[in-house]
């Protein structure tokens, strides 16, 4: 998600796939590729040809407030990044050194490791909340549309939950059907 990483990925790339994104995160940085496609001269086909693509997470549940409080940890852990707080204007964590955590102590100081879970608690449940698809499927077409409209034209789903078949099914019968009406 680097500045310099997508514009490379705007020059040369026909896709892109980025995790832990929240819809205004992926359009600054899909709005960052297509500047670059733009500067680099690609083809109207290259442009229409390239996948924008995420890599979300899918909870299907009837108890959506159940459901999320097991993944709100895991979901604000792989938010907590730089662009992220910028993007939605919060406040960086004071002593917090991103590059430091990512390069020197990630893996080897359970300090910085615990100091991380608890700064990404500080991202606010609803920003979180819209990098995700938890509750009912209303509940999971709503997350999908906010990326839709940011730029999305490609899913890559991990599906939480006990029932992890179930959970295909219900996204082929309810989300999938939906999103077939709205291009006719």
């Amino acid at each position: 998600g680097g500045k310099r990483t997508l514009a490379m990925t705007g020059k040369y790339g026909d896709g892109w796939l980025p995790i832990g994104y929240t819809p205004e995160l992926f359009e600054d940085h899909k709005n960052q590729i297509v500047d670059s496609m733009n500067e680099n001269e690609r083809t109207e086909e290259d442009k229409q040809d390239f996948q924008m693509a995420v890599d979300i997470d899918v909870y299907f549940s009837e108890d959506a407030e159940t459901s999320w409080a097991k993944m709100k940890e895991a979901v604000k852990v792989s938010l907590f990044k730089p662009e992220i707080l910028r993007v939605h204007g919060l406040k960086e964590v004071e002593g917090f050194d991103f590059k430091k955590y990512f390069t020197e102590y990630s893996m080897s100081n359970q300090d910085w490791i615990v100091k991380m879970r608890e700064a990404a608690t500080t991202i606010p449940d609803k920003i979180a909340r819209s990098s995700t698809g938890v509750g009912t499927p209303d509940d999971v077409i709503e997350v999908f549309e906010k990326f839709v409209q940011a730029g999305c034209n490609h899913f890559v789903i991990r599906f939480w939950g006990s029932n992890y078949f179930g959970s295909i099914d219900k996204f082929a019968s309810k989300v999938i059907p939906y999103f077939k009406d709205q291009e006719k």
